[in-house]
């Protein structure tokens, strides 16, 4: 026997009051009978008062009992299930005598009174150890929630989805200019036609049909005109027009990084032209020197004081984050000033795009020092060509969005250490980058992307330029960068994994809900990133939040109500439960004759009988 309240913190200081108060009550007034009355008539009060106050005090502290228990199995009811798959599964299941409900209990007691409610499958644990094996019916259990259950064998007796958006893949993040493109899957579809739309705040954006059975993929796309936050909405509608699910999506649309940019041009161009309009509306800051002839330059400064462009030196490569250079400019550079501009790449983080012409890619004329640091890749070249026209793709971009522009006609190979940057409608490289030190080297095959702007597709323009520039400068992605785990949305009461990479030696994350106080989100460093760390948090309201280092900028998030994507939730309980089935299925089974100790309360009932009993004992001795 144990007294459990021992171990409780006191929740009722008054009852407890009360209960000691009784106490000394009984004991008083058996030293006062005891001094009145006869030696044997003592010893018998003595004894009911005895008995009295010991029966209050156990139904104060609640007594329990140690119990043996052999191995069982037992049915746990997750949410999802309905009361058919209850009744569809075999007779050997119905009558075991454990069964627990993690769902609504009312429904359930009307069919079977002997299914008890659960508040979570940790109670299992620590109540009935003795199970060893589990038949789940529904879409089973979260990850974290097996975790309290990691040694019993698992059973599924599946539900199917119910209709709604299975899993969807969007960008949260966008810079203004790239596309928002979104791909998923609806499950629980009966095979009528249907239409699928994408709503932002001023309306219908786009619109898919969909009409299959079970499951179907779908892609939606639309392009942002401003910043800000929104909150986008996918709606599946019948022909009768009947709203069958809607669900929102989070997007942070913000502006691009204000970058600091050098151009380095053998030739006034239009390409450095409609550079120069993107960059001043969003701030950047340029400095441009194109050759006039031979030894004469052309200055031009946007947001930049005037300092002197002619002769390339390390004071002046400092105050930039990225350097654009055709090839014969990167070839007509002094041995001198290629060594200067190398070493603040890999010492200084700047980001070298070398826009790649005749003068660099014909192997017969790359013969310029230091040229295996700016040009170590390899070129497949298109015979008979002397450009080719390309749609360039990019991540974030609908593929095929972009009308077909000019390139150079190589293509450059896949190399160990290079990142592709932009692809063709082939998935051939045109774009690339490599690290050096600090720093990253770009090439580009493309030209004259400013035919998207003389189209009427100025967000392409500009989509291209902010993604390609803010690849390569190194120097802005040492910032806080913050991302929310895609494998679900962030939904109230459930975990959320967030993700910082930062260089910072032992950060800590604030996260804030509008209006709210904040709290903060201590950090794991991984394992092989040190400038990884990763961080679970639970919202406790829904709406939009705000995580961020001290003094570090932030980030925004969308917390969704617990009846959000009740379809995705659905669909990550069933994928942890078959990982469990997986894990668990070789685990060994438990030997037979093995016990289990087991603490049972005794009920109260009897205490208050006893205390009944011997209160009407002393009322009945008075009378005598």
């Amino acid at each position: 026997m144990r007294w459990e309240s021992f171990f409780i913190p006191v929740m009722a200081p008054a009852f407890h009051a009360i209960i000691t108060a009784a106490v000394l009550l009984f004991a008083g007034l058996a030293w006062l009978t005891f001094q009145r009355a006869s030696q044997k008539r003592r010893t018998q009060r003595l004894a009911a008062n005895f008995i009295a106050a010991l029966s209050l005090l156990a139904m104060a502290l609640r007594p329990q009992w140690l119990s043996r228990s052999q191995p069982s199995t037992a049915v746990l009811i997750t949410p999802g299930a309905d009361l058919s798959d209850w009744q569809n599964l075999p007779d050997s299941i119905e009558t075991l005598p454990l069964a627990f409900s993690l769902d609504e209990i009312q429904k359930w007691k009307s069919i079977n009174s002997k299914i008890q409610a659960v508040p979570d499958a940790a109670y299992l644990e620590r109540h009935y150890p003795e199970i060893e094996k589990l038949h789940v019916v529904g879409h089973g259990l979260d990850e974290y929630e097996w975790e309290a259950l990691d040694s019993v064998q698992i059973e599924p007796h599946w539900t199917p989805l119910p209709l709604g958006i299975e899993y969807a893949q969007w960008p949260r993040i966008l810079v203004l200019g790239q596309t928002l493109q979104i791909q998923g899957v609806i499950a629980g579809l009966n095979g009528e036609e249907s239409l699928l739309y994408l709503s932002d705040p001023g309306g219908k954006v786009d619109s898919v049909r969909i009409a299959s059975q079970d499951e179907a993929a779908f892609e939606l796309e639309a392009l942002p005109r401003e910043t800000g936050k929104y909150l986008y909405t996918i709606s599946l509608k019948a022909e009768d027009g009947k709203t069958q699910f809607a669900e929102k999506l989070d997007v942070v649309v913000a502006e691009p990084q204000p970058l600091k940019i050098l151009v380095l041009e053998n030739q006034v161009g239009f390409e450095t032209k409609f550079l120069k309009n993107f960059l001043s509306k969003h701030q950047g800051v340029l400095a441009i020197r194109s050759k006039i002839s031979r030894e004469r330059y052309r200055f031009e400064y946007f947001n930049h004081p005037k300092i002197d462009l002619t002769k390339i030196t390390a004071n002046l490569l400092r105050g930039f984050d990225v350097a654009i250079i055709d090839g014969r400019t990167l070839q007509d550079l002094s041995e001198a000033e290629r060594r200067t501009l190398s070493a603040a790449v890999e010492q200084e983080g700047l980001g070298a795009l070398i826009m790649l012409d005749g003068s660099t890619l014909e192997d017969n004329r790359r013969t310029f020092s230091n040229r295996e640091f700016f040009l170590d890749v390899r070129f497949e070249r298109f015979a008979e060509l002397d450009e080719r026209l390309v749609k360039p793709n990019w991540p974030g971009l609908a593929e095929g969005a972009t009308t077909a522009i000019p390139a150079e006609p190589f293509v450059i190979e896949n190399a160990f250490g290079m990142k592709p940057l932009i692809k063709d409608e082939m998935e051939r490289t045109l774009a690339a980058a490599y690290q050096r030190g600090r720093g990253q080297v770009g090439l580009s095959l493309v030209r004259d992307t400013y035919r998207w702007a003389l189209e009427g597709n100025a967000p392409y323009h500009a989509a291209y330029w902010s993604y390609l520039l803010s690849e390569l400068a190194q120097k802005l992605q040492q910032r806080d960068r913050w991302s929310l785990s895609s494998a679900k949305p962030a939904v109230v009461d459930q975990p959320a994994q967030l993700t910082l990479v930062t260089t910072a030696a032992r950060p800590v994350g604030i996260v804030a809900a509008e209006a709210d106080h904040p709290d903060s989100l201590f950090l794991q460093q991984d394992l092989v990133d040190s400038q990884r760390w990763f961080g679970t948090f639970w919202p406790r309201k829904s709406g939009w939040h705000e995580v961020s280092c001290a003094g570090g900028e932030p980030h925004w998030f969308y917390g969704y109500e617990k009846e959000s994507w009740q379809t995705w939730q659905a669909a990550q309980r069933v994928a942890a439960t078959r990982r469990r089935v997986w894990q668990n299925a070789n685990l060994k089974s438990k030997v037979e004759h093995r016990v289990y100790d087991n603490f049972e309360t005794i009920p109260s009932i009897w205490f208050f009988l006893l205390f009944l009993l011997s209160c009407a004992y002393l009322w009945v001795e008075r009378k005598w």
